[in-house]
């Protein structure tokens, strides 16, 4: 079992021992990539899909695969959630937020920001 991408690597003897570990992180056992949930508690190693290889997407708390591409150093916790959620992102002048119960979403629009083939308007 290793820590991902290139953390140090240590000897377990089978999946109930590695998710018994106390090693923090991104924990890969055999190619598979440790799934936790919400709280952070080891739930299993699960196959990381092709797609989800080719764009070293990790596995996400909620379900799918994720890249995180920015972390504010600002935490706060809503109340009833069990765990600190990071503070969403300045706004910015092409930046648009939608909020979900436990999560900020933003996307890019109209100022020459393309998204695939089309563009948000």
């Amino acid at each position: 079992m290793r820590i991902y991408p290139d953390g140090p690597s240590i000897e377990v003897a089978d999946e109930a021992a590695a998710l018994a570990s106390s090693l923090d992180g991104q924990l890969v056992l055999d190619g598979r990539f440790l799934r936790r949930d919400v709280t952070g508690a080891p739930v299993a190693f699960v196959e990381r899909p092709p797609v989800a290889a080719a764009l070293d997407l990790l596995p996400h708390p909620e379900g799918g695969w994720f890249r995180e591409t920015w972390r504010s150093p600002v935490t706060f916790t809503p109340d009833g959630y069990p765990g600190s959620v990071p503070a969403p992102p300045p706004s910015t002048s092409c930046s648009t937020r939608a909020r979900s119960p436990c999560r900020t979403w933003c996307a890019r629009r109209s100022c020459g920001c393309g998204i695939g083939a089309g563009r948000w308007r």
